[in-house]
């Protein structure tokens, strides 16, 4: 067994979802476990997650959600970023909910679910600022209005993702959360509805605490860290990895000596240097 080892907390794990549970109210919390668990252990940390009655997990691409499906997961998984023609597949094949902007992979998903003789849950995505993923909200009611033609296809939710919301001005993250509203204030009155409307991160939760949307997407946060410290104490959230390790040797080493490549540390006297195995 190697000298270095990190611990997850199970116990901090909890408490820290509990707190966003808290802050949200009746709102559904979707734990993220994306970049494997944002290192803490994709399958680990679902499971973990599962044993509190966490009903949807989200992920960042479909290659995660396979992964979680081969280790045995049967609950609902949710791909964040809209996939590729390949993706299509993988959703149709695993079962996974998708987020989704461009129609001809719409198109595809309802082809292959309906071969299957299901139907697949997708979100549609509405870019309101962050300019990396989604729709134009002008665009939103003709790609509903197409996207509604596919019979493979159930659209459950729309979200869009808020470029600043960890910031203390919420000028902009106001601006896009208005965008949001009216486009889905623009698809009720075209008789769109959805079940699960989301456009919070961890630190959109903890700085929008009266938001009317139903669903919130917590990764970092989940995990024990925000953008700001000062966020994370505010929501008393609790770091769920310690890092821990062994001194395996100590050197005695006089004024002048070098410790490390490249010269870098030249010993300004007589010192003891330990040795840890990270």
């Amino acid at each position: 067994m190697r000298s270095t080892i990190a611990e997850i907390s199970i116990k901090n794990l909890i408490h820290n979802l509990n707190q966003f549970k808290r802050i949200g109210g009746n709102m559904e919390i979707m734990p993220v476990v994306k970049a494997d668990a944002y290192g803490h252990g994709i399958v680990e940390i679902t499971k973990l997650l599962r044993n509190e009655n966490t009903e949807l997990i989200g992920v960042a691409f479909a290659d995660e959600a396979v992964k979680l499906r081969n280790s045995g997961d049967t609950g609902d998984i949710f791909v964040l970023i809209p996939g590729t023609d390949y993706d299509a597949e993988l959703y149709v094949a695993y079962n996974l909910q998708a987020s989704v902007m461009d129609l001809q992979i719409a198109n595809k998903l309802s082809n292959l679910a309906l071969k299957r003789g299901i139907r697949i849950r997708t979100h549609l995505f509405i870019n309101t600022g962050m300019n990396r993923d989604g729709i134009s909200p002008k665009d939103a009611l003709k790609f509903m209005n197409e996207v509604s033609k596919y019979n493979g296809i159930e659209m459950i939710g729309i979200m869009t993702h808020l470029a600043s919301s960890e910031l203390e001005d919420k000028t902009f993250a106001n601006f896009q959360l208005k965008q949001f509203d009216d486009t889905i204030l623009e698809l009720k009155k075209n008789n769109y509805h959805f079940k699960k409307i989301h456009s919070l991160n961890s630190a959109g939760a903890l700085n929008f605490p009266n938001n009317k949307y139903n669903m919130a997407r917590c990764g970092i946060g989940l995990y024990g860290y925000l953008d700001y410290p000062e966020m994370a104490h505010k929501l008393s959230l609790k770091p769920i990895l310690t890092l821990k390790s062994k001194i395996i040797n100590i050197n005695n080493i006089t004024k002048g000596d070098t410790v490390g490549y490249s010269l870098n540390y030249i010993s300004d006297s007589d010192r003891k240097i330990a040795v840890v195995p990270f």
